[in-house]
């Protein structure tokens, strides 16, 4: 996990760095912009699994740096409950983020760029992590959601058995 605090903490510090000079010209406009989009999903990413560490949640993590996700939660070796405290922090770091952007990001064309990759970040966290989460919660039933190559993946390894006829 140190590799991926260091990766994140430069991407978070250059786009600081980025947000203080306060760029004018439209090339160093869109990189602060895309930055601030990282931070978001970043910061999602980070509140997921400061979620799963704080309960003790058995996570594997990417071998590779270049990984955009931070772990894969174990739906085998981790409860209904420990999926539900992973996944509230990343909800309510969604909340936080959309509502200072909203509140706060300039009509400037980083901005807007901000902006954009934050409501479209919501979007997909709404899509794809909510009526996961919904299930886990209503049926307290806990599919496998362990993320496809990353990390051990024995549910994803259990699936592909029985589509393969048990082989």
């Amino acid at each position: 996990m140190l590799r991926f605090a260091i990766r994140d903490g430069i991407i978070v510090l250059t786009t600081l760095a980025l947000l203080w000079f306060s760029p004018e010209s439209w090339f160093p406009q869109v990189f602060l912009g895309v930055g601030l989009g990282l931070v978001a999903y970043l910061f999602h990413e980070w509140a997921h699994l400061l979620g799963a560490l704080v309960v003790r949640a058995k996570v594997d993590s990417p071998a590779s740096i270049f990984s955009p996700f931070l772990f894969s939660f174990d739906s085998q070796a981790n409860s209904t409950s420990q999926f539900v405290h992973m996944t509230w922090p990343g909800f309510l770091a969604t909340a936080i983020y959309i509502s200072a952007y909203y509140l706060f990001l300039p009509d400037t064309l980083w901005g807007e760029i901000a902006w954009w990759m934050a409501l479209a970040l919501s979007l997909a966290t709404l899509i794809i992590e909510g009526p996961l989460a919904l299930w886990v919660v209503l049926r307290s039933d806990l599919p496998p959601v362990e993320i496809p190559f990353l990390g051990d993946n024995r549910a994803l390894k259990q699936v592909m058995k029985r589509v393969r006829g048990g082989s």
